[in-house]
């Protein structure tokens, strides 16, 4: 788990190009207000997967 400037995202790429983003849902009532999306598009996870891995060299470990 890394952060960079106070920005945390909860995410999940596959090499099966599936992609699912955990997002805070301030408007839930339930235990834990959380939003799970769900997407499944190679291009999409493709360049995700890109972009997070140039995002985790500079990011600091927690």
């Amino acid at each position: 788990m890394r952060t960079i400037r106070g920005f945390l995202l909860d995410m999940m790429i596959t090499d099966k190009d599936d992609v699912i983003i955990g997002l805070p849902d301030p408007l839930s009532t339930e235990r834990l207000p959380v939003v799970a999306v769900y997407l499944k598009d190679h291009s999409f996870a493709s360049s995700l997967f890109r972009s997070m891995e140039e995002t985790w060299k500079i990011a600091e470990e927690l």
